[in-house]
């Protein structure tokens, strides 16, 4: 219900608002001042709309008191058409000025505001204007504007009021925050408008000039108080915003998280086109590198973080180490306070990459890349507890690559790493993504399979195998053969036995399956 009324109030208060102000001027004759004092009211009019200041989300501007005056002095229609006109060609230049930057968008919706709050200003001085007409007729002149003052805050807020309830706005917390404030600070614009009145009648034209360079000045001191606090709040809420990001970068110790969290949050701060982020592993010498546009995180090749160039470019660095570098893609140069941002992301993310480089190094073998066998072993700990905790049985298969210490001896330790990289790319490539796999040590390798049972678990574990059973050629002339042997044991949930007991199973087998195979 909400969502159809607001388009039709809207368009009400636009074709009316603005409709029958202009038809009044055009099928009447009404009062108006001379055309160059005119230009001069709608001029300094202009000017004041423009250095709006703004309260929260509510903007707050001083020539509501040259409306004010235009109303008392030459009558309602002047003063709507006015307002009118004002409005229309600031959010017209609001609209037209951010379209290169904001796009389309911000384009269409600055200028539906601008005819809104045209509309809003024609019907307020029009049918208030018309009211202190009949007052002042009735009730002495200074009660007649201080009535007048009174209804044109009331009739604002009435008409923000409606607005704000039927766009699902909180409007009692806008009450509360913003509505008295400005309305107390509306009251206290309007007289300046008197002063104006009394000194056209008493003095003329001329004897306006210094209230409404008051007016200006007021105006363009509040629109730098309010550019200053509205500074102020972003920056405060930046600093809070980077405490967030910092101890959520702290606590991450993937590497891969912890460059996706870095792309987004560096993103939604300062909505560039897009952003990258390359690493380097000061251990391993391994390269990655992301970029994010604000939809999706993809991979970059080498050729494509050479081929990109962004607008700025910001270094990680660990200590004296560098370590990679982020990359922001954007036509507008960053302004100092959007560098600053991204130099504190990135000073941040610097600290916790170096952590989760060491914290993978400690995890990983460098060898193969698999998890180490302290990592597997807190690893099966807790997929014992999660086993008996939500009734899931997992299995665990055990890996032996065959006659290594004869490659070792025969080849050389360089052929023998060669082939424990082979299996451990079979064991990545032939097991499933939350599969978790280790080297035990020298020639052993273990594979833990959630939610799985030992029937399936020794399918995989064949699967494995033939996938690595191959011929390896290490010369010209010269070929070795790949294998390996494994052994399945299960962890049946509630059974009660622990980590040690499960996996002292699964060797205790595969020192069976040895064994068999020297007997035949």
């Amino acid at each position: 219900m909400r969502k159809k009324a607001f388009p039709i109030y809207k368009l009400i208060i636009i074709l009316g608002g603005i409709g029958i102000p202009i038809f009044i001027a055009l099928r009447t004759k009404f009062l108006f001042p001379p055309i160059h004092e005119y230009i001069i009211y709608f001029a300094f009019a202009l000017i004041s709309s423009y250095m709006a200041m703004t309260i929260g989300e509510t903007m707050i501007s001083f020539e509501i008191a040259i409306y004010f005056f235009l109303l008392l002095m030459f009558g309602p229609i002047t003063a709507s058409v006015t307002a009118i006109l004002t409005e229309l060609v600031i959010w017209f230049y609001r609209a037209f000025s951010g379209i290169k930057t904001e796009g389309k968008s911000y384009f269409f919706n600055k200028i539906r505001l601008g005819f809104y709050n045209a509309g809003v200003y024609g019907f307020l001085y029009l049918v208030v204007g018309i009211f202190y007409l009949v007052l002042v007729r009735n009730v002495s002149e200074g009660i007649a504007m201080a009535i007048t003052i009174i209804s044109l805050v009331f009739f604002n807020e009435i008409f923000f009021s409606i607005y704000n309830v039927l766009s699902g706005h909180a409007y009692l917390k806008y009450l509360k925050t913003e509505g008295l404030r400005t309305d107390l600070i509306e009251v206290a614009i309007y007289p300046f408008g008197i002063s104006m009145y009394f000194l056209y009648n008493s003095n003329g034209f001329l004897h306006t000039i210094p209230i409404i360079t008051g007016i200006l000045l007021l105006s363009i001191l509040g629109k730098v108080m309010s550019n200053y606090q509205g500074k102020l709040i972003k920056s405060l809420k930046d600093i809070s915003r980077l405490n967030k990001i910092s101890r959520n970068l702290s606590s991450i110790l993937q590497l891969s998280t912890l460059m996706d969290t870095v792309l987004k949050e560096t993103y939604n701060l300062i909505k560039p086109e897009a952003c990258s982020i390359y690493i380097k592993s000061m251990y391993d010498k391994r390269e990655f590198s992301y970029i994010y546009d604000g939809d999706i995180i993809k991979k970059q090749t080498q050729s494509e973080v050479i081929e990109r160039r962004g607008s700025t470019i910001i270094p990680l660095e660990g200590g004296n180490l560098e370590l990679g570098f982020i990359e922001i893609y954007s036509d507008k140069k960053l302004s100092e306070d959007e560098l600053a941002i991204v130099q504190n992301i990135a000073e941040q993310a610097s600290v916790s990459i170096s952590n989760a480089m060491l914290y993978t190094i400690s995890i990983r073998d460098p060898l193969t890349d698999l998890y180490t066998r302290r990592h597997f072993e807190s690893r099966i700990i807790e997929e014992v507890s999660r086993a008996d905790r939500t009734n899931q049985s997992f299995s665990l298969v055990m890996f032996d690559v065959d006659e290594l210490k004869y490659i070792n001896d025969t080849y050389g330790h360089k052929i023998g790493d060669e082939v424990l990289k082979k299996f451990a790319k079979t064991l990545n490539n032939y097991s499933r993504p939350f599969d978790i796999s280790a080297r035990w040590g020298g020639d052993e390798f273990i594979l833990i399979l959630p939610k799985t049972s030992e029937k399936q678990a020794e399918e995989i574990g064949k699967r494995i195998a033939s996938k690595f059973f191959s011929k390896m050629k290490i010369e010209a002339d010269v070929e070795i053969e790949s294998s390996c042997s494994f052994a399945v044991a299960e962890y049946v949930a509630g059974s009660e036995i622990g980590a040690d007991e499960i996996f002292y199973k699964v060797d205790q087998k595969l020192i069976e399956v040895k064994k068999n195979q020297i007997k035949s």
